[in-house]
């Protein structure tokens, strides 16, 4: 056997290996990494949107949150209130140098409280002290 067909032979061996062992590693059907924004149940081997296509978990509905007041704390974070359909609140408290959004797409849920916006201010504004 010539030098050249030694070497076909050994790197078909090699490559043989290496895709055994890159195989074995990743199992059929398991999750791997950070499950925080992919998994909602973590006794269950499927995804959210494995889990939603399969009937297990409803699809939320969204609909359009816009922007009701909007005040800035002494620590210099904005809180936002948006309302949305069927006294949908939504609250976000952020480092937002330009104001909040004028509106976004938040997660229907009608009936929702609206809160105090003083009593959050004035945490936040304790919370500098």
């Amino acid at each position: 056997m010539s030098t050249r067909g030694l070497i076909f032979i050994a790197g078909i061996i090699v490559g043989f290996f290496v895709g055994m062992l890159s195989f074995s590693s990743h199992g059929a059907g398991k999750l791997y990494g950070n499950c925080v924004h992919t998994c909602d149940n973590k006794t269950s081997k499927y995804n959210i949107e494995q889990q939603q296509r399969r009937g297990e978990k409803d699809t939320p509905k969204f609909t359009t949150c816009r922007l009701k007041t909007q005040r800035r704390a002494k620590t210099g974070k904005m809180l936002c209130v948006y309302e949305g359909a069927n006294e949908t609140y939504e609250t976000q408290i952020g480092e937002m140098s330009g104001g909040c959004p004028p509106s976004y797409s938040c997660i229907y849920n009608p009936g929702s409280k609206m809160i105090n916006i003083d009593d959050v201010l004035d945490s936040l504004n304790d919370a500098v002290k």
